[in-house]
């Protein structure tokens, strides 16, 4: 963390020295400027636009601090390499900066970090001496002590395994299903998770899992059994076993009226009139189930 810090404060410095000042918020630079302190991040951000260099800032103290807590995260291979070669070629570590910034931008643990915390801020408008480019770049000194390292990681370290579980747990289940609804509900949480990983590794984890929820769908299909004449039992099966589900059928038919369900304990019953239905006619009556965008369909033959 501390050489990565002072990696990006000579970047600065060097920078500076082929740029012309043309305006700044203070009559000289801070005495912090461009150095390292105990306690602090000292973080720079440049853009065309002010605020966006303000914002860039920010996201770089988040991307920092977040770097510092998550040092078990292994991260996916294009961006491992871009990291480890930070030593060599600082350019390199471009895209991992902007591909993690995105990400962890509203992390909950980070969302607590804001410009109104710093402790000090500096901006410069400087000109490229060869080119006349004008750019913003703006300074902040950010305030990070062993005890917000040490409250953040433990916040950090709460939420990883909160997400990790959903994960496990969800694989964990898959092949128990007991409830129709409960597949949207655990496909909703993952997202989340998947959403929430920065590595690689466990958003393919957590991918791979997700699919999986979604096939299970292909698995379903509606059985029907007769309990009476225009009375019948509907029942939804996964993989050939009875799960429950509390979304109701639409039945169609062209033959049958007066169609009417009744949810019981999971399934559903299904009255109807079938007094215009034509004896040895192929008489039916189409059931569709809307699941999460998933749909299920299957055919009632009515035996009169």
């Amino acid at each position: 963390m501390r050489n990565w810090c002072i990696v990006l404060l000579l970047m600065c410095c060097v920078s500076v020295g082929a740029q012309q000042i043309v305006d700044r918020s203070a009559k000289k630079r801070p005495e912090w400027y461009g150095t390292t302190r105990q306690g602090f991040l000292v973080v720079t951000g440049v853009d065309s636009d002010l605020q966006k260099a303000q914002q860039k800032t920010l996201n770089e103290v988040k991307l920092q601090i977040l770097q510092s807590v998550a040092q078990n995260v292994t991260y996916s291979n294009e961006m491992m390499t871009e990291l480890l070669t930070q030593n060599q070629d600082v350019q390199t570590t471009t895209s991992f900066r902007e591909q993690g910034t995105t990400r962890v931008a509203n992390l909950p643990f980070l969302t607590g970090i804001t410009l109104s915390r710093a402790a000090d801020s500096y901006w410069e408008l400087q000109r490229d001496k060869q080119s006349g480019e004008m750019q913003y770049a703006f300074c902040l000194l950010y305030p990070y002590s062993d005890a917000d390292y040490q409250e953040l990681k433990a916040q950090f370290d709460e939420l990883e395994g909160r997400m990790e579980k959903v994960v496990s747990d969800a694989e964990a289940a898959k092949d128990n299903i007991a409830d129709a609804e409960t597949i949207g509900e655990t496909v909703d949480k993952l997202t989340t998770a998947y959403n929430y990983f920065i590595d690689g590794r466990r958003r393919s984890w957590t991918k791979q899992t997700i699919e999986a929820y979604n096939a299970l769908y292909s698995q379903m299909a509606i059985k029907t059994e007769k309990l009476a004449r225009a009375k019948y039992l509907c029942r939804l099966t996964l993989g050939g076993s009875k799960i429950k589900c509390s979304t109701q059928p639409k039945f169609r038919s062209e033959c049958a009226s007066d169609l009417k369900c009744e949810s019981a304990d999971g399934e559903f019953i299904l009255t109807f009139d079938d007094s215009d239905c034509i004896a040895d006619e192929p008489n039916s009556i189409s059931i569709t189930l809307r699941l999460d965008g998933h749909v299920i369909k299957s055919q009632l033959r009515i035996d009169r």
